[in-house]
């Protein structure tokens, strides 16, 4: 039996940490079947960034709605009993939901995905991360997850919130960003560099908070005046466009205060992000995918989170053996001078570790994928065989 894959880009293209994910799916993914990505209401620009090896596109099959012909493909095949399993795999991310708005809209999503389902497609979510929930919505998530083939979570909270709701079959799957390959890095990266810094605008959402950021600056200042980072060059940067309002006023704060700081004004690509990760001493940033791309760039990423704010940050580098990688702002200024001087004393072990944990991570998503897409095929031609022999 052959599989057919289509693939749901992300909602979101104003991030490169989301190309960075759908891109590395999309590259897993062609082991596996023949891939068509969704590409009817999607960006032009972000369907040829993530189609690395030139998948097909889902217009040529039909020029619009998507769901509804992927339901008759899937039935079509149901009933004719063709030799090809269909496939809908979503872009990983994070899922967070409140209101009872929200609670209808992801309902009336995961009914249609059930029904894809029954007729027939295996749906696939695998390497992301879900909550907070409101109540409603942790109900509507965990019925949600009865309309998957597999549903991977990528930390070991997300997977405690699933187990305790009782979500339908919550199985663990790294971040696909640990599988990506970057075409060009120094590994390691020099110890001389810049210090690179990027920050998020806000807590949640894209509307610049500068409440939010103004800790985190004066945190970084603090940080950025420690032995083996005062007098580097600082270089601050944004993945995410969301995030240049920012950039801007980190930029200028730090400048006000006498750093040696440029700023990057424009959103980075992935190639560029490598580029720059990759020439760094260091990598301090509130984005998962900022520290996650500068790890497979080859250079020490360090995580400075605000309280509780950073979740999905310090779940995942923890499951990974690197929860020293993230500075608190609940910690004291010394603490946290102390901290970072003995990841920059330690750099080269870090690195070492981290490359353990890629290679480990890159193992798991190919064993995962595997399992999805390939047992079900082998045990077909195990009952097939079974049943030759008794014959």
């Amino acid at each position: 039996m052959t599989n057919r894959i289509h693939f749901q880009p992300a909602s979101q293209v104003g991030n490169a940490g989301d190309q960075l994910i759908n891109l590395a799916s999309v590259a897993a993914l062609r082991r596996f079947g023949e891939v068509f990505v969704n590409d009817l209401e999607t960006p032009e620009w972000f369907i040829e960034a993530i189609r690395a090896d030139g998948e097909r596109r889902f217009s040529e099959i039909a020029p619009r709605r998507f769901h509804a012909n992927l339901a008759l493909h899937a039935l079509r095949g149901k009933l004719a009993g063709e030799h090809q399993q269909q496939y809908l795999v979503l872009a990983p991310g994070h899922t967070s939901r409140s209101g009872w708005k929200a609670a209808r809209a992801a309902f009336g999503w995961y009914a249609r995905l059930l029904l894809l389902r029954v007729l027939g497609c295996r749906v696939v979510r695998a390497g992301f991360s879900i909550g907070p929930f409101d109540r409603i919505n942790t109900w509507v998530e965990c019925f949600g997850s009865l309309a998957f083939h597999f549903y991977g979570l990528r930390d070991r909270e997300s997977q405690a919130l699933a187990r305790r709701f009782r979500f339908f079959r919550p199985r663990y799957f790294p971040d696909l960003a640990w599988s990506y390959v970057p075409p060009v890095r120094s590994a390691p990266a020099p110890s001389s560099g810049p210090v690179v810094v990027s920050f998020r605008s806000n807590a949640f959402g894209t509307v610049h908070d500068a409440a939010y950021l103004r800790p985190l600056g004066e945190r970084l200042r603090q940080l950025l005046a420690t032995p083996g980072l005062d007098g580097k060059a600082i270089v601050v940067a944004f993945q995410v466009e969301s995030d240049r309002e920012a950039a801007a006023e980190l930029f200028e704060y730090l400048r006000s205060h006498g750093a040696p700081a440029s700023l990057r004004d424009e959103q980075l690509s992935i190639g560029a992000a490598v580029a720059l990760y990759s020439g760094a001493c260091c990598v301090i940033s509130n984005r998962l995918h900022v520290l996650l791309l500068a790890a497979q760039s080859g250079t020490l990423p360090v995580a400075l989170a605000r309280g509780n704010d950073n979740g999905k940050i310090t779940s995942i580098l923890a499951d990974n053996g690197c929860a020293d990688l993230v500075l608190n702002l609940v910690d004291s200024e010394a603490v946290s001078r102390a901290r970072i001087a003995a990841l920059l004393q330690a750099r080269g072990e870090i690195l070492q570790r981290l490359s353990r944990a890629r290679r480990h991570n890159a193992l798991r998503i190919e064993q995962g994928l595997e399992r999805i897409f390939r047992t079900a095929d082998r045990a077909r031609r195990h009952r097939s065989a079974t049943a030759d022999a008794s014959y």
